[in-house]
């Protein structure tokens, strides 16, 4: 007999490995969390740490996921920082990565004002995680590699204001390939485009 129960605990953890999957799964998970404070008054002192590491783990998946898909219109090397967990090199990688690629793909300017728009609210947030937490260590370990507590006794964040602009930077991460769909489609029908010609030009090459 099935135990019900337990099947529902089954997670098929091979399914869905693109960063958007981790990305989206890590969202849900602060989102549930978010509303088990709000709905059930649930003391936010005791969740605060891996809550706060979802949401900075959040930021870092959808940072490397739009490195990696806008690296294919910027030319600029998508592997920077790569290795590394430190936010603000990465937020500043992505308008790097995001800007050249635009001025390749001749986006308008209506589209890179509103990204600025949402970049520079999503930089207080990254800023902020830059101050606690440089090396995505401080919400998973009390003390660093030094043994010194990461953490002054005194020291607080609001995570309602963290939650607000968490929000905005899933929009900027999430939809940034969705603004600049019509000028990439036009990129890869161009380039496919180039490629069936050359190859019936010169045949394989």
């Amino acid at each position: 007999m099935i135990d019900l129960r337990r099947w529902r605990y089954e997670a098929q953890i091979g399914h869905h490995t693109s960063y958007g999957s981790y990305m989206s799964a890590y969202q849900r998970a602060v989102d549930i969390l978010f509303a088990e404070i709000e709905t059930n008054n649930f003391p936010v002192n005791v969740i605060a740490y891996p809550l706060l590491f979802l949401i900075r783990h959040s930021l870092e998946l959808g940072y490397k996921m739009n490195i990696n898909y806008l690296s294919k219109y910027s030319g600029l090397d998508e592997r920077v920082n790569w290795d590394r967990h430190h936010l603000i090199e990465l937020h500043e990688a992505f308008k790097t990565h995001f800007m050249t690629a635009v001025n390749e793909l001749g986006v308008s300017q209506d589209i890179v004002d509103e990204f600025n728009g949402y970049y520079s609210e999503v930089e207080v947030l990254t800023s902020t995680f830059n101050a606690l937490d440089r090396g995505s260590y401080s919400f998973r370990y009390p003390v660093d590699l030094n043994q010194n507590v990461v953490f002054q006794h005194n020291e607080t964040i609001n995570l309602l204001d963290v939650k607000e602009l968490y929000d905005k930077a899933m929009i900027l991460l999430f939809h940034t390939a969705d603004v600049l769909s019509d000028a990439t489609d036009y990129y890869d029908y161009m380039d496919e485009m180039m490629e069936q010609a050359l190859h019936s030009a010169y045949g394989s090459y």
